[in-house]
Parts: structure tokens; sequence; C-alpha cells
């Protein structure tokens, strides 16, 4: 099984900040911000092989920030599974598959100084 880690230098926008509507012409698109974070999603991602052209996958995100808390040590209300899908579409664009592929996912929220995003793709062969 084929394993592909990566790290992308920055975390997504949360969702308040990841999409624009446009009332008048009633369109939702990407804010500048959410589209520079895939642009560097996509920029991180290796060149991915797999056993077959629909595979089955699993993806672990790691999100590292020190934003998960509030100066007061109160935890700030990130929903960590709404940043997962830009990085998910990012990766699937990045190498040719739908983003329904992804069979198996998890996400952690890492306490730390620095702010970047740890992702681990992988094939699951015995589903």
């Amino acid at each position: 099984m084929m394993t592909y880690k990566f790290k992308v230098p920055n975390i997504p926008p949360s969702s308040n900040k990841m999409y624009s509507i446009n009332h008048y012409n009633r369109l939702v698109y990407l804010t500048p911000e959410a589209r520079h974070f895939k642009t560097c999603v996509k920029l991180a991602c290796p060149t991915m092989k797999f056993s077959c052209e629909k595979p089955r996958l699993s993806i672990e995100i790691a999100y590292y920030s020190p934003k998960w808390l509030c100066k007061n040590g109160n935890i700030r209300k990130i929903d960590g599974q709404n940043c997962d899908k830009a990085i998910y579409d990012a990766i699937a664009e990045s190498i040719g598959i739908d983003d329904s592929f992804f069979w198996k996912w998890q996400g952690i929220k890492v306490l730390s100084q620095e702010e970047y995003t740890e992702i681990e793709v992988s094939e699951i062969l015995n589903v």
C-alpha cells in the first residue's frame, strides 16, 4: 500500500471565510483566501499512483495552530470538519479523481505555536 504524506504551510480559512455569496446573481464562489489555500494544497500535493483507476482512499488531516484556543483558554468555535472540504477538493483536482473516492477520513486539531496542515493519503486495498 502506497502512502503519501505532505505538509501545507497554513490551515484552511474558516467556513465563514471560505465562500462569498453574490445575492444579486445568486452565485456562491470561493473567496481569494480559500483559492489561495487550495493552490497551496495543490502545490504541496505529490504525484500519486494507485493500483486502479477508481481507488478507495483514506485521508488523515492534522491541523496545527495556536488558534484553537482563545487568549483566556476557552476553546474557539472553529469546526474542523468545515476545513476538510477544501482539502478534499484540492487533492482530488490535483491528482485527477473525484472526491467521492475518499472512503475513510480522519481529522485532528493540534495546539501548536506554528500554523500548518499535515495530510496523509493512502489507498485502502481491502474494502
